[in-house]
């Protein structure tokens, strides 16, 4: 790899603009800055021609302040390297005007500046824009090369590893996601609530919930704690109906969710989802999670 980009480097075959775009939690990040190191000669993303443009706000998206700071930085020459870089994290997160305020920099860039944007999806983007950039596209990763990294990885049980891979949907990051919140303190409790307590209702959930609510908040993945809610509901349709066993995410609770399989009125999955959003939404209007949790399991489980 190295030696194809010096190759393209000194040969000025590298665009000047190029759009890493995909899913998330592909590589589009990494790749762009090893390339980033690569050209500025450094290891490490703290470098005086290394910027980056981000997001700002509650809004969480550009601003033309933003835009103006980078087309101002753009026309000042490198101060250490040969060359400047810059990176542009959620182009998608562009508003039409602050693309447009950027048409001129991206058609014309100075000799020795690289701008690298970062997107999801670039149906956002407009056509000026993508009319001016080389776009190269991330694929999601195999599930045998996450499976392959996992193993590499200090702290990931070999039981977990297949599991977690065919969860990860083809992202790296979501797979890091799904090993922390196997360890998160939060999911922890509220897995134990679901392989011991799913019918005991309120009174056998109190304790739990009330120690999942006063976990500090910074800390607690609220978010992490409905998505096991959901893998836990869905591991129960497939053990209902004898599905393979590979993708069962829950494979170390088999034997419980086979017995709670037997007795439980499962809802059909799309009504799982359905009452987790309207969880997401009571969360949203800052509803305390104990009551949001108490009032989600009494609907999935038939409980009251």
């Amino acid at each position: 790899m190295k030696q194809h980009l010096r190759s393209m480097v000194q040969n000025d075959c590298l665009p000047q603009v190029l759009i890493f775009y995909g899913p998330e939690g592909i590589g589009k990040r990494c790749f762009a800055e090893a390339l980033s190191q690569f050209l500025l000669e450094t290891e490490n993303n703290v470098h005086p021609d290394f910027h980056h443009l981000r997001p700002e706000g509650k809004n969480d998206a550009h601003t033309m302040a933003g835009v103006r700071e980078l087309i101002r930085e753009v026309a000042l020459p490198p101060y250490q390297a040969k060359v400047k870089v810059f990176l542009i994290h959620q182009a998608e997160s562009l508003t039409e005007n602050c693309q447009n305020a950027l048409l001129k920099t991206l058609e014309e860039p100075l000799p020795a500046t690289y701008i690298f944007l970062l997107c999801e999806e670039i149906g956002s983007l407009l056509p000026t824009i993508l009319s001016r950039c080389c776009l190269l596209r991330f694929s999601l990763l195999s599930k045998e090369l996450i499976i392959q990294y996992l193993d590499q990885k200090q702290g990931v049980a070999k039981a977990d590893v297949k599991s977690i891979a065919a969860f990860s949907q083809g992202s790296l990051a979501k797979a890091l996601q799904l090993v922390e919140k196997r360890e998160d303190k939060a999911t922890h409790l509220i897995r134990r609530l679901l392989s011991k307590h799913l019918f005991h209702g309120l009174p056998g959930w109190h304790d739990l919930l009330l120690e999942i609510d006063g976990l500090d908040e910074q800390t607690r993945d609220d978010e992490a704690l409905f998505e096991e809610i959901f893998l836990w509901f869905r591991d129960l349709h497939l053990v209902q109906e004898k599905s393979v066993e590979g993708v069962i995410y829950h494979q170390e609770s088999k034997k419980i969710l086979e017995d709670q399989a037997k007795t439980i009125n499962l809802l059909q999955l799309g009504l799982v989802h359905d009452i987790l959003c309207e969880a997401h939404q009571a969360l949203k209007a800052h509803v305390r999670l104990r009551h949001v949790l108490e009032a989600t399991l009494l609907k999935l489980s038939n409980a009251s």
